[in-house]
């Protein structure tokens, strides 16, 4: 008899993902440790994702569908809610397993009597001419600057009943803030090994919806929501961000060899620190409010880009 208490958890979300579905769901039914379950949620798809899922006649296999689209934090937590396994994981529908990455995963988890590994990776595009390219990940993951996971995970049962469910307000970013709440609470340990194929694409929710800009805002208020950092800091990283891409806020200490030689050099510098004085402000604010919950994850991102964006433009004025 098959015990519980040993079965793997696999969810995987799925929107309109059609072109890659079937790799991703087979890289899980293949794999040599036997006792998984998968559960695939599909998110409201239009395509042909239904029609795909029901040819698989595979017991191991859940079906869950959303009546409408709910976004991907949202599919994960219908997903674990379903889970009955100790160990869980998930992947995403553009992505796939080597045939062992679930058993070495775990072997390596019970050897090390953990709660949370994460492994590295090959990064693979369209492009059958460009070979995956290796992604080692750092050791131990620095959650304080960057997303430093990676896809390629597994956890106990335990980081789920303490850390509870994704945050379905952190929609794009709904990973890097669970291993902000996991690293709080346990550590999270490194497999040196690349099992498992993530895909860059155009189609790809990363690609579609994120900029560097608020990839870059949002890994700002998802530290400052977790308490990785505090409103002082969160405003600092903003404003030297600021800095780095308008030329005129970077010359402050050459601000008084300016003034007999070019004043009106002299004089743009004062408005640029007038102006960096304002975008701090600004940025403080927003802030505040985030914090304060009068706004949300995505509202505050949209109104820091605004600000940033504002500021930064104003190298070319």
């Amino acid at each position: 008899m098959i015990s519980e208490e040993e079965k793997v958890s696999i969810v995987l979300p799925t929107f309109n993902g059609e072109r890659y579905l079937r790799q991703s769901l087979e890289s899980c039914l293949k794999q040599t440790y036997r006792n998984i379950e998968v559960i695939i949620v599909d998110d409201g798809s239009t395509d042909t994702t239904p029609q795909i899922i029901h040819t698989y006649d595979d017991n191991r296999i859940i079906s869950i569908r959303h009546d409408q689209n709910r976004g991907l934090p949202h599919s994960l937590n219908s997903g674990f809610a379903s889970a009955a396994g100790n160990y869980l994981t998930w992947t995403s529908d553009d992505n796939y397993y080597e045939t062992i990455a679930i058993e070495s995963t775990l072997n390596f988890l019970k050897s090390k009597k953990a709660s949370f590994v994460y492994g590295d990776f090959y990064l693979l595009t369209d492009n059958a001419a460009v070979p995956p390219r290796l992604m080692q990940l750092e050791d131990p993951p620095v959650l304080e600057i960057r997303n430093s996971i990676g896809p390629f995970f597994l956890y106990t049962r335990e980081v789920l009943d303490k850390v509870g469910g994704y945050d379905e307000e952190a929609c794009l970013v709904e990973d890097y803030d669970y291993w902000l709440r996991v690293g709080k609470m346990f550590q999270l340990l490194h497999f040196e090994n690349a099992l498992y194929y993530y895909r860059t694409h155009e189609k790809s929710l990363t690609a579609k919806y994120t900029t560097p800009l608020s990839w870059h805002i949002l890994g700002i208020l998802l530290l400052l929501k977790n308490n990785y950092t505090d409103l002082a800091q969160a405003s600092q990283s903003m404003v030297a961000y600021i800095t780095a891409k308008n030329w005129f806020f970077q010359f402050e200490t050459k601000a008084f060899r300016w003034y007999p030689v070019n004043p009106k050099m002299y004089k743009k510098f004062l408005i640029s620190q007038f102006n960096k004085y304002k975008a701090q402000n600004h940025i403080s604010k927003v802030l505040k409010a985030f914090m304060d919950k009068s706004i949300n994850l995505h509202i505050a991102c949209n109104k820091l880009s605004g600000i940033s964006q504002q500021y930064i433009q104003r190298r070319h004025d």
